[in-house]
């Protein structure tokens, strides 16, 4: 792990290091970026594929600019939230232009149709998701942020399980990039019960994904690991004490919410709503086979992927991390409603 400043952040690319801070990025010595993870491409910066507002009374909290970027179009549509109101309920009923409409505002937020409140929730969800892809992105463990990061599916209205399939793990995949990621089946974690639960944890994890992590499923531990630090117990080895500055960061990706936000006084986790837009069903109700893949045109960041794409992905992370410090730089972090404190 490489340890980084609480107002920047090198990234590696094939064709050098960069720092990112809030004012843009610039390239640095390789040597900044000892031991990183190598993001797949070249990098050239482009213009912002969004920008924030920050002060507070905004009208607006994101401006987007350029859907290039996939995972910019999974993150806007992860947060539609009223995508059925939007469609199904206000559609005129003439093809064309309901498909006109749907073709003008495919990858936004602020869609016409929705009521000043449908669009603020949705707004207010993707800032807080694009807000918490930044703070993963940044490798410092800063004291006065002592925060994980909980990705959870909308509540369904009758209150049973979302499905999933939201988007939730691609996002963090998409962090696990350029950060060293462990990933750790959620369905039956609980740290407190199984003694070796962090034992793939190493000193240069810099992110642990605890994946479809179950309800009422240890959220107070988990709390716990993000505010102090980790034990990491190996068979036939000494325990390793990681405390909160040495410990990687904690990304949860659950069907459901946590049961707290804090713990003894400290935000504990930023959480970030994913809407079941890729979970659309038909007018029977069942469901319609719609992926990220429809919206992308194309598989994501697989070994067909164009370079000049990679590049939209590395150019996403950057406005993200963007996007971040300047929340820090005016010391206003995102709640889990995406307002800012």
């Amino acid at each position: 792990m490489t340890p980084q400043p609480a107002d920047s952040q090198v990234l590696l690319f094939r064709n050098g290091a960069f720092r990112v801070t809030a004012d843009g990025v610039q390239p640095v010595p390789a040597e900044q970026a000892a031991g990183m993870k190598a993001f797949p491409c070249g990098f050239r910066r482009l213009a912002p594929s969004f920008t924030g507002h920050w002060e507070r009374g905004a009208k607006r909290l994101i401006d987007i600019k350029d859907t290039t970027p996939n995972m910019l179009k999974l993150a806007v549509n992860s947060s539609r939230l009223h995508w059925r109101e939007e469609f199904i309920s206000m559609a005129t009923g003439i093809p064309e232009k309901d498909r006109q409409y749907y073709e003008e505002h495919r990858f936004d937020t602020m869609g016409p149709r929705l009521n000043e409140t449908e669009r603020t929730e949705q707004e207010e969800c993707l800032a807080a998701k694009l807000y918490a892809i930044g703070f993963l992105l940044h490798a410092s463990r800063d004291p006065k942020l002592k925060a994980g990061v909980w990705f959870h599916d909308a509540p369904k209205k009758d209150g049973s399980e979302p499905i999933g399939i939201s988007g939730k793990s691609m996002t963090v995949r998409f962090v696990g990039r350029f950060r060293s990621t462990v990933e750790i089946n959620g369905r039956y974690a609980n740290p407190d019960r199984h003694a070796f639960f962090w034992d793939n944890v190493g000193q240069d994890t810099e992110l642990v994904h605890i994946d479809d992590l179950a309800r009422h499923q240890a959220s107070h531990a988990f709390s716990q690991a993000v505010a102090k630090g980790i034990t990491v117990q190996r068979k036939y080895s000494p325990d390793t004490e990681m405390q909160y500055a040495e410990s990687p960061k904690i990304v949860v990706s659950s069907p459901w919410a946590p049961e707290e936000t804090r713990c003894r006084g400290w935000h504990v986790w930023l959480t970030a709503t994913f809407s079941d837009w890729y979970r659309q069903c038909d007018q029977d109700g069942k469901p319609d086979p719609y992926t990220p893949v429809q919206d992308f045109g194309c598989v994501a960041m697989d070994g067909n992927y164009p370079e000049e794409l990679w590049n939209a992905e590395a150019n996403f992370a950057v406005d993200c991390l963007v996007y971040y410090f300047e929340g820090r730089r005016n010391r206003l972090y995102t709640t889990e409603k995406g307002g800012l404190v």
